[in-house]
């Protein structure tokens, strides 16, 4: 069974375009520069023109260089980072960063976010509670933020665990039972002691 989550934070947005901090030694940094004169360019229009070409011939898998990582962009990317982020953890899982396969192991870990808990595909994500909740996800990743903040009171959690119970009634197994009720009063006591915390600001 996953995990519950509270809400807070969101995705951002991107701009238009965005600054890049690039090291060239003398030599190459002048010669880009005579390039760009002959293209009749800006050096960053010329730069930005060659990142495109080298994207372009890039197999973004060494065992499959007929596929470059221009022509899966459409695969990895969005103009939302959650949607992008889950889109190349879900289509390239190797090549997220290690602190990316902690943030993907921390949103896989909670069902709330995704619509069929045994699956964790792009049709089963549930969108707006990932990028409702996406600034808190990468700070309990980075170990900023305590898992409490992503382990509050949901309906579904809830209504999860009452069925849990009831099937456990019905089965007539007594410590089967308990356990279910166990855990119930456990998740609304959670629950009373987080909303008292969130009363006195804590």
């Amino acid at each position: 069974m996953g995990k519950a989550r509270t809400r807070k934070g969101g995705g951002g947005k991107l701009s238009r375009s965005e600054t890049v901090t690039v090291r060239l030694d003398p030599m190459l940094n002048y010669l880009c520069d005579i390039a760009a004169r002959v293209n009749r360019q800006t050096k960053s229009s010329f730069i930005e023109m060659a990142v495109k070409d080298a994207i372009a011939r890039t197999p973004i898998q060494p065992q499959n260089p007929g596929v470059t990582v221009w022509a899966e962009a459409g695969q990895i990317w969005d103009v939302d980072e959650p949607d992008r982020f889950v889109k190349l953890a879900i289509n390239y899982p190797e090549l997220l960063t290690y602190e990316e396969q902690v943030l993907w192991k921390t949103l896989c870990s909670y069902d709330w976010y995704w619509d069929d808990t045994a699956s964790r595909t792009l049709e089963k994500a549930h969108w707006v509670r990932i990028r409702g909740d996406w600034a808190t996800l990468k700070q309990v990743a980075q170990g900023v933020s305590p898992e409490t903040e992503l382990e509050a009171f949901n309906p579904g959690e809830l209504w999860h665990l009452l069925q849990e119970a009831n099937e456990a009634a019905l089965s007539g197994d007594d410590d089967k039972f308990q356990e279910a009720q166990n855990r119930l009063a456990e998740h609304l006591l959670n629950k009373t002691v987080k909303e008292e915390d969130d009363g006195k600001g804590v």
